[in-house]
């Protein structure tokens, strides 16, 4: 609701700041030894890097039981390896929003990865915390990501309108993987795909 921070924080993410934008920002630098350092805020950086070694860190926090979510990947046959090699290597921008592997725990912080229903505010960027990891029996892999998202607006619909009791009975919403198709050519309409199926989460 702070609208003068958003604009600011516009100029800044289409390098228009001005002195005085900068001098803000500066005026609030906190050092994370500070005891009154906000650890559990979003955190912004300009490289992969350090975003990995925060989250790391902030995993490594929670005494819960860890899972690495990896990704179901169909490949199209009759496309060279070096090709797959070169599309899965790519940033989650360029793979629908789905990474191939990625680590949670329950009460972790997590973001939405990819707009699920736009009208039920599940988008790209949505955060919140994971309340549960129902693990299927079958395959001991997860299969939801019951999720308390900080936007109290965000999937309600999908709340009440699905039939996941669990999700009723404590107000959070069930994430499960979605299915993107990658294009091995991006710029090729008749291009082979890679289909992925991966939690939109990280």
């Amino acid at each position: 609701d702070d609208q003068a921070f958003t604009e600011l924080l516009n100029r800044f993410r289409t390098a228009t700041q001005t002195d005085k934008d900068i001098q803000c920002i500066e005026s609030r630098v906190i050092s994370p030894d500070d005891s009154n350092y906000p650890s559990d805020a979003l955190h912004i950086w300009a490289e992969n890097a350090p975003v990995q070694q925060h989250n790391r860190k902030k995993l490594n926090e929670i005494s819960k039981p860890l899972f690495i979510v990896r990704a179901n990947d169909q490949i199209p046959k009759n496309v060279n390896k070096q090709d797959i090699d070169r599309v899965l290597a790519r940033g989650r921008s360029e793979t629908g929003g789905l990474d191939y592997e990625f680590q949670i725990k329950e009460t972790a912080r997590v973001m939405l990865t990819s707009n699920i229903d736009i009208a039920d505010r599940l988008i790209n960027g949505q955060i919140g915390t994971v309340v549960k990891i129902h693990i299927n029996p079958s395959t001991q892999k997860p299969s939801i990501i019951y999720i308390m998202f900080d936007d109290n607006k965000a999937g309600v619909n999908l709340i009440n309108t699905g039939n996941d009791q669990y999700a009723r009975q404590h107000r959070v919403v069930p994430i499960t993987p979605i299915l993107v198709k990658i294009k091995v050519r991006p710029n090729k309409p008749s291009s082979p795909e890679i289909q992925r199926v991966q939690f939109p989460l990280t």
